[in-house]
């Protein structure tokens, strides 16, 4: 590769990776109920929907669960805590049955 392919080839990478890193982290809150092991089929089935919809953990999108373990007494903290995080959009997710 001589001088003005390499420069070529960098000047038509530019526009992917600037891109790439201005693309927005979506943060998303899930609060349950239940316990992380009895919720964890329903926050897969929330990643999988969103992965559908383009967004992948690592890259555009961060998942904040918070389970009560069944204690309700949990639940204002546990919120309280995913508002500091300044998430996007919040969620719950229905204890397992």
């Amino acid at each position: 590769m001589n001088r003005r392919e390499f420069f070529v080839l960098l000047g038509a990478a530019m526009p992917l990776c600037v891109t790439m890193a201005a693309e927005t982290i979506h943060r998303v809150g899930v609060l349950t109920l239940g316990s992380a092991s009895g919720n964890a089929s329903g926050i897969d089935a929330l990643r999988n929907r969103l992965n559908e919809l383009g967004y992948v953990e690592g890259r555009n999108l961060v998942v904040e669960a918070r389970y009560a373990d069944g204690n309700v007494q949990q639940l204002d903290a546990l919120a309280s805590e995913l508002a500091r995080l300044d998430v996007d959009q919040a969620t719950s997710v229905p204890a397992a049955t």
